[in-house]
């Protein structure tokens, strides 16, 4: 839930610095999604430059505000999937230790556990690979 907020409110500053780009500089919508895709990546090509002083000091906060944004929205996910791994760990550890305990050797149920963790993580892994490759051809 936390994680959703924090994704809504990134979003949220992206669609205003959209929409202040359009209002303010006539940009169509690509063109300023384009622009807010330099300030989140911090790459600045400089094509596209702001004639107003206004429109420079918005742009100004903005960068700086988006920048601690984004940073603190992927420390909070990323710190978020590491917590679940080291829950799953625990549980996984735990486990081992009622075998131990029992004299029971792990058998068939180890290599069924093991293979579901592998194709929940490979799906994942692949999933959020697709999409950065997918939202790096659009943008860029």
């Amino acid at each position: 839930r936390r994680n959703f907020i924090h994704g809504a409110l990134v979003a949220g500053t992206l669609t205003v610095g959209v929409l202040v780009l359009m209002w303010r500089e006539n940009l169509h919508f690509l063109d300023a999604l384009y622009v807010t895709a330099q300030v989140v990546t911090t790459i600045g090509y400089g094509d596209i430059t702001f004639t107003d002083q206004w429109m420079r000091l918005f742009m100004a906060f903005y960068v700086l505000w988006l920048l601690v944004l984004v940073g603190f929205f992927l420390n909070a996910a990323i710190q978020s999937v590491i917590q679940a791994h080291a829950e799953h760990m625990k549980r996984y550890l735990r486990e081992v230790e009622q075998w131990a305990e029992h004299g029971k050797v792990p058998g068939l149920h180890r290599q069924r556990t093991a293979v579901k963790i592998r194709t929940k993580y490979g799906a994942f892994n692949s999933l959020l690979y697709a999409t950065i490759v997918f939202l790096g051809h659009l943008l860029f």
